[in-house]
């Protein structure tokens, strides 16, 4: 409706009442309708008649967001407020009515079917105000007089207006009241800003409610205008049907992830809350997301302890470890059954996602040669990869596929009945694209995630780095193995080809006869030997291949490998023993070694 505004000249302050001054009376107004002649303007001609057929009340339509605002003309440091409404009829009508001081809500009116008025009092921090504002939600507001008390010693004080991050709730303030949002989708016009209008109104025809599409990450998000440290977060669905709309819904704020609303806690009808205190999450965009669901929010508050709501301009905070597969690019050899690459980097990695119906799972046609690789945009150091597989049908499917980072393989599935998860250690290790490879059969993942620990420093972390740039004394020297298998030759072993893809012909492997099995490197002079260092082949997971293999310089034993499952590398410290050959020898069974690395002590 459009607004209605009646101007006059201000020829006076107010009119005193005790020890008041009531400084609304005459001034200008304004008012979001004004049907049946009800004029904004005769809630303060001063006349406190509560019979609208005396004309002396004001009336709005009952459209959203119907208001009535006065203007003081200046800021006042106001006590209380009065307002009269109808006795005639239709007193409910001002039930639920919200009384705002300047940017501050400090009040809820009430139904008065008696004749006088009902007083709102706000605290002193929000009271200094030039305008008073009264809205309501699809309701009528009639007023038949507003008086805007003002104590009368403090008439000629002009306070400074204070600027309010939200409104208040106790000890908490929600800052996220009327700031900006948007969502991914609108549907039948579910606006992203109803989610914020202040109005806990859970019925669909309330028009309060948000509504996005069904497809994809249906997504909204509030833009909170500066940095806060956030308490927690509650939001209400719709009530009058399709109440699980929330249901799945995952909460970030920045890049924090802070809550995830699972099966079990869901509880039809009932608003939610995640606690996000306990993250110590700082941020100015707080994000609400469902996967492949209607997204509907009647109401989303984001609340922020009165006592943290300094001046101080914060931080936004990360999370220590992230996801940084999440929503990164994303393509597969082939899709079948709607399965979208970008499916498996979707950020939804809880194991209710892992049902295909759920469409948070790829899907490939079932080819020679199958694959499904995602960039990351730039190298990090990985500190471990979780993927998550089929949980309704077809788990094993995953069975022997094959992961390279950087045309590098890293490791390789094995399926044991009934695992959808799997947690492969990368230790540090550095690289940007990761791929995902499997032969003659349907490749299906429902979540790829590469985790990264923002604080890890790979200066500090000997155990794990291999300097590269020192020489590698076996690089192209004669090797020796107890054996050929499968055509690994010895000098695959120091080829200079870090590749653990035993099939891309770049690891060695001796037979499994019984006795021992070695593979030896001739350096052809004496060197003190500092670090020996072994890759494992890693396309299986065999620990029986390396675990318990002697590395030897010359006859002296420098130690023993332990094997770690997807561990691309173990070093072996042989503090400068001297000599001009290197072995690993292993009692039983197969030995494989993709690369040996010796490197000379340091002077």
């Amino acid at each position: 409706p459009d607004e209605v505004v009646a101007t006059v000249a201000y020829s006076h302050i107010g009119e005193k009442v005790d020890q008041y001054f009531n400084v609304a009376v005459g001034k200008n107004v304004s008012a979001s309708s004004e049907p049946w002649g009800g004029a904004p303007a005769r809630a303060v001609d001063g006349t406190t008649n509560q019979n609208w057929h005396q004309g002396s009340c004001s009336h709005t339509n009952n459209q959203k967001n119907e208001y009535w605002m006065v203007d003081l003309g200046r800021v006042y440091q106001i006590d209380h407020v009065r307002i009269w409404g109808r006795t005639d009829s239709h007193a409910e009508r001002l039930e639920g009515a919200r009384l705002w001081l300047g940017y501050h809500r400090c009040g809820t009116l009430e139904k008065k079917t008696d004749a006088g008025y009902q007083e709102v009092k706000c605290s002193e921090a929000q009271s200094a105000a030039r305008y008073v504002t009264i809205e309501h939600f699809n309701q009528y507001i009639t007023l038949c007089e507003v008086q805007v008390m003002v104590a009368d010693t403090m008439i000629d004080v002009e306070p400074n207006e204070m600027v309010s991050n939200g409104e208040i709730h106790g000890n908490y303030t929600n800052v996220a009241i009327r700031k900006t949002a948007s969502q991914s989708t609108i549907h039948a016009s579910g606006e992203a800003s109803r989610a914020v209008d202040g109005w806990t109104l859970t019925h669909w025809n309330s028009g309060s409610c948000t509504h996005t599409q069904n497809t994809g990450v249906s997504e909204w998000k509030v833009d909170l205008g500066k940095v806060y440290k956030i308490d927690h977060i509650k939001f209400w669905g719709r009530t009058d049907g399709h109440q699980d709309r929330i249901k799945w819904i995952r909460a970030f704020v920045g890049r924090t992830w802070v809550g995830y609303l699972s099966e079990e806690q869901y509880e039809a009808g009932q608003p939610f809350i995640f606690d996000v205190s306990a993250t110590g999450a700082m941020g100015q965009v707080v994000t609400l997301q469902r996967l492949n669901q209607y997204l509907t929010l009647c109401e989303v508050q984001v609340m922020v302890k009165n006592e943290d709501l300094g001046d101080d301009e914060l931080p936004s905070t990360f999370p220590d470890v992230e996801n940084v597969a999440r929503g990164k690019p994303a393509v597969q050899s082939s899709m079948g059954w709607n399965g979208y690459a970008e499916r498996a980097v979707d950020g939804y990695d809880h194991e209710d996602s892992a049902n295909y119906n759920r469409q948070s799972c790829t899907h490939t046609h079932r080819e020679a040669l199958n694959y499904w690789e995602v960039d990351l945009e730039k190298e990090y150091y990985v500190d471990y990869l979780r993927i998550l597989g089929r949980k309704d049908c077809c788990g094993d499917r995953l069975d022997g596929a094959v992961i390279e980072m950087d045309n590098v393989t890293v490791a390789g599935i094995s399926y044991t009945s009934g695992q959808t998860v799997w947690e492969i250690p990368m230790n540090g290790a550095r690289g940007r694209r990761f791929k995902v490879s499997l032969s003659n059969e349907y490749l299906t993942i429902c979540e790829f995630a590469v985790y990264v620990n923002h604080y890890y420093d790979p200066d500090d972390d000997a155990e794990n780095q291999v300097d590269l740039t020192l020489p590698n004394l076996a690089s192209g020297k004669m090797a020796y193995s107890s054996s050929v298998y499968l055509g690994g030759e010895a000098a695959f072993a120091n080829d200079g080809n870090v590749e653990a893809n035993f099939y891309k012909g770049s690891c060695m492997s001796t037979g499994a006869e019984q006795g021992d099995h070695w593979w030896s490197v001739d350096l052809v002079d004496s060197f003190s030997v500092g670090h020996v260092i072994v890759y494992q082949r890693l396309d299986v997971n065999m620990a029986s291949y390396i675990d318990g293999a002697v590395v030897r310089v010359g006859e002296h034993i420098c130690g023993e490998i332990e094997h770690v499952a997807n561990k691309p590398w173990f070093r072996v410290d042989c503090k400068g023993q001297s000599g001009s050959t290197v072995s690993v020898t292993k009692g039983g069974g197969y030995l494989q070694i993709c690369e040996v690395i010796v490197q000379a002590a340091e002077d």
